[in-house]
């Protein structure tokens, strides 16, 4: 018995392999070459522990829908030798801006403040970089350009284009999420 192409194409066993084949090629593709940035989101509440002995609560806002950009607040525990050594007696929380850079990687920077007597001593500038080495867990390196406070003449509360940091401080740092 002999068919025509055509009538053969119109087969429904033939239409039903290929439309199955097809979802599968197009689900597969979309399985391998996803976004890498996607895999990573920024959110949740983390606790860091810093090489210089400070400890760290981070508490994440997704700035968009994707989980790829996010600001977050980091509260800090500083060993009192530490504030000792920066001349303040205390300092602000961190408030940062990240955005994911890769398929496990994202960047931040942020701002916070040293104070002496109540008044702005010290502005620091933090960009931190970040290694995501799972959902629950990432290592952290950070530098740290710090300011007297006399280096914001427009009183902006940051540091003026022009100035030049009294020094940069390096650390690194382990995170975890805080989960069930």
């Amino acid at each position: 018995m002999k068919y025509s192409l055509s009538r053969f194409l119109h087969l429904r066993i033939v239409q039903l392999a290929g439309l199955l084949a097809t979802v599968i090629a197009v689900a597969s593709t979309v399985a391998w070459s996803g976004s890498p940035a996607g895999r990573v989101k920024l959110e949740g509440a983390w606790v860091g522990q810093l090489d210089t002995g400070a400890r760290v609560a981070v508490t994440y806002a997704a700035t968009d829908p994707s989980g790829l950009r996010a600001v977050y607040r980091a509260q800090a525990i500083f060993p009192p030798a530490m504030l000792a050594t920066m001349k303040v007696d205390s300092v602000t929380d961190l408030f940062s801006e990240e955005v994911v850079t890769g398929q496990n990687t994202s960047e931040s920077t942020g701002i916070l403040y040293g104070l002496a007597g109540g008044q702005v001593a010290l502005i620091m500038v933090d960009h931190s970089y970040f290694t995501h080495v799972s959902p629950n867990e990432k290592h952290n390196t950070h530098q740290t350009s710090v300011y007297l406070a006399s280096a914001d003449a427009d009183n902006d509360g940051f540091p003026d284009a022009d100035a030049t940091p009294i020094a940069v401080l390096n650390a690194s740092s382990v995170s975890k999420r805080i989960t069930r």
